[in-house]
């Protein structure tokens, strides 16, 4: 087989291997449309037949490929496919029993291999091992410690920098879950290149070096002896304590878990405000009626505004709720 494939010219031997991928991808659309168990799933046939669809839109919309999808469940109902192998419902109560605790249903390993960061929680696809996972971070989550780390919130920008830098890697996403080997091979360019090339990849690269030099911190100083033993937990000296689901003091295993921890709390919680007090502005009664209750809570207009206190106006709580359905 060698041997005839040394007397093959290159460029012979190259228009062979086009017909053969295009053979290849022809069988592969053909099954996707006609023969895949959600080929009667509603929806275009271009995102039934290739990934290619929701990386157009994400790339000519802005990254706002749910726009479309708004339009496409007005077009063909509450269940539409919107990939090879992904279906989308905007019925909520299917939704709950999908995304419920406990649910039989595991993550896409190819969607969230995307995100580059495959040994943390949030991307592991097995439901065993994301629970294990996840376990070493449940205590961080309680109210009593999101109290205590209340007085560190108190920058002056609120993390802009960051939650700009996570909004601007995100379209490379849709690119890396295209071609996955662009991934392994943006993460392997030094890092004074990628810099050059992206700027996004490279702040993520800073970033992820960041938290493998406060877990080494960690790990040095535990092995020396020199934690207190009053010292106020954190999330890399929780990752540090051996548990299941991770290697053992694992070092390379544990960054993945710390930038992603970090990059969700800039994000999600960013969008969320953002969006909110956007509606809020722009809806004059919302605006009054907020105004005027945070003025007869906290007259002085030097009082500091805690967690504590602010979860007792009724209205703010309900806040979220009435901005999204105003706007």
């Amino acid at each position: 087989m060698l041997g005839v494939l040394a007397n093959i010219s290159p460029l012979l031997l190259f228009a062979w291997l086009c017909a053969s991928w295009v053979v290849w991808y022809a069988i592969a659309v053909i099954h996707c449309l006609f023969f895949h168990p959600l080929a009667k799933v509603p929806g275009p046939k271009l995102a039934a037949a290739t990934l290619f669809y929701q990386t157009w839109y994400c790339f000519v919309g802005g990254s706002r490929f749910y726009i479309k999808i708004e339009k496409l469940h007005e077009q063909y109902g509450p269940v539409i496919r919107i990939g090879p192998d992904e279906v989308h419902l905007s019925d909520l109560d299917n939704y709950d029993k999908i995304n419920r605790i406990g649910t039989k249903f595991s993550k896409d390993g190819a969607f969230y291999g995307a995100f580059g960061n495959p040994n943390s929680s949030f991307t592991t696809p097995s439901n065993e091992l994301h629970r294990l996972r996840r376990g070493g971070l449940n205590s961080f989550f309680s109210r009593k410690v999101v109290l205590q780390l209340e007085d560190i919130l108190k920058e002056p920008d609120l993390g802009l920098k960051f939650f700009t830098l996570v909004h601007k890697i995100g379209p490379a996403a849709w690119i890396f879950r295209q071609w996955p080997w662009l991934k392994s091979l943006a993460m392997s360019i030094p890092e004074p290149i990628i810099k050059l090339i992206s700027e996004p990849i490279g702040q993520v690269r800073d970033m992820q070096n960041h938290c493998r030099k406060q877990l080494l911190g960690v790990k040095e100083n535990r092995d020396a002896g020199l934690v207190k033993d009053d010292a106020r937990p954190t999330t890399f000296s929780a990752l540090m304590d051996p548990q299941e689901g991770f290697s053992k003091s694992a070092v390379d295993n544990l960054e993945d878990e710390a930038y992603t921890v970090i990059t969700a709390a800039a994000d999600t919680t960013g969008n969320a405000m953002t969006t909110i007090t956007r509606c809020v502005v722009e809806n004059p009664t919302i605006y009054r009626r907020l105004h005027t209750e945070l003025c007869e809570a906290f007259p002085d207009p030097n009082t500091e505004l805690t967690y504590a206190a602010l979860e007792k106006l009724p209205y703010l709580v309900r806040l979220p709720l009435s901005s999204l359905r105003s706007s």
